[in-house]
């Protein structure tokens, strides 16, 4: 249950700080002018993608299951 809460917590402020970056996003689109329009247009495509990328390792790594403890070895026979 405490795992579940914390993932979806992750997820949600995941999903707040990708809803940020659409909003910078469409700012730079307004600002743009028609004749900058194409030079933008690669670096706000290499901008949205970077941001899936880390979104989707983010939330990947949230919902993993957790990583077996690596115990020593008890020496006695």
């Amino acid at each position: 249950m405490r795992a579940s809460l914390i993932a979806y917590l992750a997820t949600r402020d995941v999903l707040r700080r990708r809803r940020d970056a659409e909003a910078t996003l469409r700012s730079y689109r307004r600002i743009a002018c028609d004749d900058d329009v194409p030079m933008l247009r690669p670096m706000l495509t290499s901008f949205v993608s970077h941001i899936d990328a880390i979104d989707a390792l983010v939330i990947a790594r949230l919902l993993a299951p957790p990583a077996l403890e690596s115990r020593p070895t008890d020496p006695r026979p």
